[in-house]
C-alpha cells in the first residue's frame, strides 16, 4: 500500500486563493510587494499599489538616466513616453510646441532610437505558423502538396515583396535607454 502524506494549505483571507504551506505567500498575497500595505484589488496593480509602482518606474527611470549617454545632438529617431516616435528631435520639440497643453512639461532630454530593417517575410515559417494554427505538428513547407510551379510563383512574390521592403526604406525603431539627446529650449523660454 503507498504511503499517504498530508499536506498543509493555506489560503488568503481576503480573496480565497489557496497556498502550500511551508511559506508565507498566504500572508503576503494581497499585499504590496513594495511596501508591505493591503492592496485594493479594485484600483491597485496585481501586487502592487498603483502609486509604489509609479514610484518604482520613476526610480528606475531616473537609474537609467544616469547610466545613458548624453548626447548633445542626433541624427536619428527619438522617443518620449508613451510610445511616441519622431523622426528628429526638433519634431518631437514642435509637436510637444504645437500640440500639448501649454503647462505641458518640457522634457530636458529625449531617449534616441535603434533603427533596424524591417523584418523579412519568411514563406517557410508563414506556412508552419499556418499548419500549427490548425493543430498540425511537425509539418514544413515541403510537407504541403502544391503544384510546384504554384509554390515558385509564391516564393518570386515573397521574395518580391522583401525587395519592395527594402528599396522602399522600411525601418523599426526601438528605445534605447542607453542614449539620451537634449531637448531644445521651449521657443518661449528662449526668447525670454
Amino acid at each position: 500500500m503507498a504511503e499517504v502524506k498530508e499536506k498543509m494549505m493555506s489560503y488568503c483571507g481576503l480573496c480565497g486563493r489557496v497556498y502550500p504551506s511551508g511559506g508565507d505567500d498566504a500572508a503576503k498575497c494581497c499585499t504590496c510587494g513594495v511596501c508591505g500595505l493591503p492592496l485594493d484589488k479594485k484600483v491597485d496593480f496585481f501586487t502592487t499599489h498603483k502609486a509604489c509602482q509609479a514610484k518604482c518606474e520613476a526610480e528606475a527611470e531616473v537609474q537609467m538616466f544616469a547610466k545613458a549617454e548624453k548626447l548633445e545632438e542626433w541624427g536619428g529617431y527619438v522617443f518620449l513616453e508613451d510610445d511616441h516616435y519622431f523622426s528628429s528631435v526638433e519634431e518631437l520639440a514642435e509637436y510637444i510646441y504645437n500640440d500639448l497643453e501649454p503647462e505641458a512639461p518640457w522634457p530636458k532630454w529625449a531617449v534616441c532610437c535603434l533603427e533596424e530593417d524591417f523584418p523579412k517575410l519568411d514563406l517557410g515559417e508563414v506556412l508552419e505558423g499556418l499548419a500549427e494554427n490548425h493543430g498540425v505538428e511537425d509539418f514544413g513547407a515541403s510537407d504541403i502538396d502544391v503544384d510546384p510551379e504554384v509554390y515558385k510563383a509564391l516564393e518570386a512574390a515573397v521574395d518580391a515583396f522583401n525587395a519592395n521592403v527594402k528599396e522602399r526604406g522600411n525601418h523599426s525603431f526601438h528605445p534605447d535607454y542607453h542614449k539620451v539627446v537634449r531637448m531644445p529650449a521651449r521657443p518661449m523660454d528662449a526668447q525670454s
